[in-house]
């Protein structure tokens, strides 16, 4: 190593450090300065909202596998130009649960559809005799609180009364009480479900007491899609009590 390197490799990093200092300054030479920052508070963490007892209780009814009861519904289901009116029954023990709606049109004809849903297993009978159905997913389910899994699938509402006629608001989504691929219907295909809500009153206790229940799809029918709405009014009777439910 040579002197004359020496100076050289000095020479070049005084340029160097000269083009550093250069960069940072301003642009009339001014060496930036720092910024203000704000004197913000901190943010206070929200308290969480105290959970109705009364939604709690149902949740854990809901979940737990061992709700059992009586329903009666009616109400009516309408196609872009026909509409059917609908009442029917229906029984929930646990996961099982059996189904008769009776389907009358408005120009005449009543037709009985009936789902049996027993160990996993599902038959339907359209006016006739029982058939096994081979695919049958949970998403189909006709027990209408199938779908709930947590207290976050629900919106609590208004509530009202005291005690025992203390009365609380829930709604959820994804129930269906009807399908309508289960519309008595030999024209009807193609069916598809847009959207379910169910608006259910329960008890103190959190048992289920009314609700109304909608929901909105579509269907081709003979070469025309229609929208198919269903709307519902289901009342609920013995609540807790012995249930049976056998297969067909």
């Amino acid at each position: 190593m040579t002197l004359r390197w020496v100076f050289r490799m000095g020479a070049m990093a005084l340029v160097v450090a000269a083009l550093l200092v250069v960069g940072c300054e301003g642009g009339d030479g001014a060496t930036p300065q720092v910024l203000a920052t704000l004197d913000l508070p901190p943010v206070a963490t929200p308290t969480p909202k105290p959970v109705d007892p009364a939604v709690a209780a149902f949740v854990k009814l809901a979940t737990s596998g061992k709700l059992s009861y009586h329903a009666s519904y009616k109400g009516t289901v309408a196609a872009s130009i026909t509409t059917l009116f609908v009442t029917g029954q229906l029984d929930v023990s646990g996961d099982d649960y059996s189904t008769s709606t009776r389907y009358k049109y408005d120009r005449g004809g009543v037709y009985t559809v009936g789902v049996r849903y027993v160990g996993g297993k599902a038959w339907v009978a359209i006016g006739g005799a029982w058939k096994r159905l081979t695919t049958f997913p949970a998403s189909r389910s006709n027990s209408p609180f199938a779908s709930i899994t947590a207290i976050g699938d629900l919106k609590v509402g208004a509530s009202s009364g005291t005690g025992a006629n203390r009365r609380v608001h829930v709604t959820f989504a994804r129930s269906r009480l009807l399908t309508p691929d289960q519309i008595p219907a030999v024209n009807l295909s193609e069916e598809r479900v847009t959207d379910s809500a169910f608006d259910l009153v329960i008890d103190d206790s959190g048992h289920p007491v009314s609700g109304d229940w909608t929901l909105k799809g579509s269907g081709r029918v003979s070469r025309q899609m229609q929208d198919i709405v269903m709307q519902i009014h289901i009342t609920f009777s013995k609540v807790g009590g012995r249930i049976a439910i056998s297969a067909p």
